[in-house]
């Protein structure tokens, strides 16, 4: 079990240096968060932007039980804390589901969740297929097809890296709280496939440029048939959700903290001068 622990000073001002550290339960004031503002929906115009039939609003308990019919019983599940130490308190939050992953021959997905303040709902999903045999694998052309049929013409589409022993296709979907938008530049190459602390301060960067959402697909093709697809990873950041639910719980954070610290400050008497 891991706890991400934020910095009272940035966290305040949500542009967070925090680092991921483990402190002793004992130490710290346990607080348990309460759902306070719901995920945000993500889809614009009948596109789905989860991947199979995960999305964003979709709580851990939810989750599992579609990775199951999806997988089977058999998923890796991972349970984490989130912590702050305000005015030299330290509060961590119950323990909550953090990541599932789930695995079967050629499929592997790793999801991730946000904190109980928002539902802990999905914030962060990877999906990576793997097809060995190039006499079966898809046809790039009908990959990349059925990739827009799901999500909708790509904001940015890096043409394919030609001249090597196989080609790359990286398409990227960007999405603001309206539908799709245009993204052109080198930037929409780069969309996070986790869900840290210290990402917080780009995550806001991100969102005040418009990207709500973000999808991005990079599929590799076999050496021996460059039509041929012997990799697809797809990925679904779904920013706003994951702002969303980090302000939220500092928000409970800060209001109890301060509590605590006004009920238990005793100031000592001033110093001999």
């Amino acid at each position: 079990m891991s706890t991400q622990r934020l910095s009272t000073a940035a966290a305040a001002a949500l542009a967070l240096a925090a680092v991921v550290s483990v402190f002793s339960p004992a130490r710290a004031e346990e607080l348990a968060l309460q759902k306070s503002a719901s995920a945000i929906e993500a889809k614009y115009n009948g596109l789905d932007m989860g991947i199979l039939t995960l999305g964003p609003t979709m709580s851990a308990a939810e989750a599992k039980a579609a990775l199951i019919k999806e997988y089977g019983d058999v998923l890796n599940v991972s349970e984490g804390t989130i912590g702050i130490s305000y005015k030299s308190i330290p509060l961590e939050s119950q323990v909550y589901t953090t990541r599932i992953a789930a695995t079967k021959p050629g499929d592997e997905i790793s999801v991730l969740f946000g904190t109980p303040a928002t539902g802990n709902t999905v914030v962060n999903m990877t999906r990576r297929l793997t097809f060995e045999d190039a006499r079966t694998a898809p046809e790039a052309g009908a990959v990349l097809a059925q990739l827009v049929s799901k999500y909708g013409n790509p904001s940015h589409n890096k043409p394919a890296v030609t001249g090597r022993a196989s080609e790359m296709y990286r398409l990227t979907w960007v999405f603001d709280t309206k539908g799709p938008k245009p993204c052109p530049t080198s930037g929409c190459w780069v969309v996070y496939s986790s869900f840290q602390v210290d990402q917080l301060a780009d995550e806001k960067r991100r969102l005040a440029t418009g990207h709500a959402v973000e999808i991005m697909a990079t599929a590799f093709t076999h050496s021996s048939d460059g039509n041929r697809v012997r990799t697809l990873e797809v990925t679904a950041n779904y920013v706003a959700n994951k702002v969303l639910t980090l302000e939220e719980a500092f928000q409970q954070f800060q209001k109890a903290g301060e509590e605590l610290y006004r009920k238990s400050a005793t100031p000592a008497a001033a110093p001999k001068l």
